[in-house]
């Protein structure tokens, strides 16, 4: 936390992000803002885009390998447990 910056407002109430924080995070004219319960993240549109998707990925293969352990289970019952 030692990084810490006040962050400035405009007219509007609206944040405005030091070009420094942007140009560490990849952010451009474009962001995603995520929301996560009680906080958000700001995302660069392409970071964002590749996380999801690596996100999904690894949630479809989680949920392939349940359906692999259930049905090896159903199997295992329906032979008698051997």
């Amino acid at each position: 936390m030692g990084e810490q910056v006040r962050l400035a407002y405009d007219s509007g109430g609206r944040i405005t992000l030091p070009e420094g924080l942007c140009a560490e995070a990849g952010l451009d004219d474009t962001v995603v803002i995520v929301g996560l319960n009680d906080r958000f993240q700001i995302w660069s549109r392409d970071k964002w885009a590749a996380r999801r998707a690596e996100q999904r990925a690894l949630a479809k293969a989680g949920m392939a390998q349940i359906g692999a352990l259930k049905l090896a289970a159903q199997m295992k019952l329906a032979g008698g447990g051997s």
